[in-house]
């Protein structure tokens, strides 16, 4: 590999999401967070958050958070996330967000920041954990190396306050996830539904990268981006995907005016952001940091609402009809079908004001569930989504 190339800073997102219904079924009382199944107490706890900057059991609205603001204001069809009404978060299915106090003990040197964030929806929860990592000028080889290892190295954790046994960052979800459903339906709580976990990877300082040539099909940036979608031990050896068919800044409509070296590479899992007009260029972190945020806030939406569909798909092959759901059950899945046909792009009703990315239509395409999304849809009397 280039010895010219030198990677400075990276940052990875992974997202672990669960679907379970018991909060809009039952009534508010019985669980600890049942004011989010009811759109009366969501409103209620959502506005009074807002307005007091102190939420109900440490939980803020995800929007109000500074971070991922250019992506809240647009899914808000171009309302402002500090203002916007409770009803029309309701509507739109904005979770609340906990940040959860996760330290490693003694860190590697290259480790930066460790950041550990729950969300909770009416109708489930997500994990998020997002790592920073500061290297010394490594080679791409080495990024991609201490990428993986970051995934599977054991780390000696306090999580919110108490000492936890060396958990990879797969066995961290799994102890994470269970807390965030206690949290919410209270202890014991059965697991609901779940997805493997959605990635984004983002090289956020590097140098000598040609700006005016787009990486060769097959070449050493293509397998590095392969890499850090793929997760696989074998990368080397592993045959990336066909380069124009994965880069989505080529296949974006309309076309993207980005520079011909900017890549948005995606597999069906993961997306990898390589934009070295921007990582070159120190003072334009800030720029990759909010890119990286607004597309996971985005990525994370688009993983919930996949869950609350297919989840009431399932009740529905069960033989719960569809007038039959409870009504804030109908209410959610009615406006999920909706928001994923605004995300989806050809949506006879989008609204010109809706956020807008590329690389959501693909994940909706690639999750194979298009069909369900129609069926939902159709229920609700929704024209069906054409891919």
């Amino acid at each position: 590999m280039s010895n010219k190339i030198k990677i400075y800073a990276f940052q990875m997102s992974f997202m672990w999401v669960e679907t379970f219904f018991q909060l809009l079924e039952n009534e508010e009382k019985v669980s600890p967070l049942g004011f989010l199944g009811h759109s009366y107490s969501y409103k209620r706890e959502f506005e009074e958050a807002l307005r007091t900057k102190n939420g109900p059991n440490g939980l803020m609205p995800a929007c109000s958070w500074p971070s991922g603001q250019n992506f809240w204001k647009y899914y808000l069809e171009n309302k402002s996330p500090e203002k916007v009404s409770g009803r029309d978060a309701w509507r739109a299915l904005v979770p609340f967000r906990k940040k959860i106090k996760v330290k490693v003990e003694k860190p590697p040197p290259w480790l930066l920041d460790y950041l550990v964030e729950g969300y909770f929806y009416p109708h489930g929860i997500a994990l998020v954990v997002t790592v920073r990592c500061q290297l010394e000028g490594y080679s791409l080889k080495n990024t991609v190396e201490t990428a993986l290892e970051m995934r599977r190295i054991r780390f000696n954790l306090q999580w919110e306050g108490k000492g936890l046994n060396p958990l990879s960052l797969d066995k961290l979800a799994e102890r994470g996830i269970t807390h965030l459903r206690e949290f919410a339906l209270g202890e014991g709580a059965s697991p609901g539904w779940s997805f493997e976990p959605f990635t984004i990877f983002t090289i956020k300082k590097g140098e000598g990268v040609d700006l005016n040539a787009p990486p060769a099909d097959k070449g050493e940036i293509h397998r590095v981006l392969h890499a850090v979608t793929k997760w696989s031990m074998s990368w080397e050896q592993d045959a990336p995907l066909d380069f124009k068919e994965s880069n989505l800044l080529v296949k974006t409509q309309p076309p993207s005016t980005a520079p011909p070296s900017h890549v948005l590479y995606a597999t069906k899992r993961s997306r990898a952001i390589w934009f070295p007009a921007l990582f070159t260029k120190g003072w334009r972190i800030h720029s990759l940091n909010c890119y990286h945020r607004n597309l996971l806030f985005a990525s994370l939406q688009v993983e919930s609402l996949l869950g609350l569909v297919l989840g009431t798909e399932k009740m529905l092959k069960g033989g719960i009809g569809f007038a039959n759901l409870c009504p804030p059950h109908e209410q959610c899945v009615r406006n999920a079908g909706s928001i994923l046909g605004r995300l989806y792009g050809n949506d006879p009703g989008s609204d010109p004001d809706t956020y807008r990315s590329w690389s959501l239509k693909v994940q909706i395409d690639q999750s194979g569930h298009v069909v369900d999304i129609n069926k939902i849809r159709g229920h609700c009397g929704m024209k069906p989504l054409v891919p």
